[in-house]
């Protein structure tokens, strides 16, 4: 999403630090992801990431006048003509810019679906489905008819899912004849 701002009430001698304005924008709304910044001597742009969006800051953002550089700097989402005018002025700058940011991106995507799919290889070798439940691992079976145990006083009847449970427990035992 790109942004635009303009600092207002400046005269032509006022040249605007874009690193100040990226500074302010991320110590006042942290919530956002900044991933680009851009300006001429009078006005510029920020371009914040799509992902995980929080349209409630960007509403703040750009309703709110922001002092930077002593001066009230105003923000506005860029739509439109003039979204195509970014894109032909800073479209080049922009992807040359981001290049780092959307390679890492895409490389920790990776590593995350590799690492669940590892997980899942890993659960499906390690759980147990008993009575409709998974469990991860057998301690986490035997943390379950502990519980059972512990909870239930001798010679009460076990009834419900717990009864399920022991059931299909005692069905799985090498010496359940």
């Amino acid at each position: 999403m790109i942004v635009h701002f303009k600092p207002e009430g400046v005269d032509k001698e006022f040249k605007v630090d874009w690193k100040q304005v990226e500074k302010v924008v991320k110590e006042k709304f942290p919530g956002l992801k900044l991933v680009y910044s851009r300006a001429d001597p009078q006005e510029g742009d920020l371009a914040f990431s799509q992902l995980r969006l929080k349209q409630d800051l960007i509403d703040e953002l750009t309703s709110n006048k922001l002092t930077i550089q002593e001066k009230p700097f105003s923000f506005k989402v860029t739509e439109g003509d003039d979204l195509k005018d970014f894109w032909q002025k800073q479209g080049g700058h922009y992807q040359f810019c981001i290049q780092n940011r959307l390679r890492f991106a895409k490389k920790q995507i990776k590593q995350r679906e590799m690492n669940e799919r590892k997980e899942n290889v890993k659960r499906a070798k390690n759980s147990y489905e008993i009575a409709g439940q998974f469990y991860l691992d057998i301690n986490k079976v035997k943390s379950k008819s502990r519980a059972i145990l512990n909870i239930c006083k001798d010679g009460e009847k076990i009834t419900g899912h717990d009864s399920d449970f022991l059931k299909e427990l005692l069905d799985l035992h090498d010496k359940k004849d």
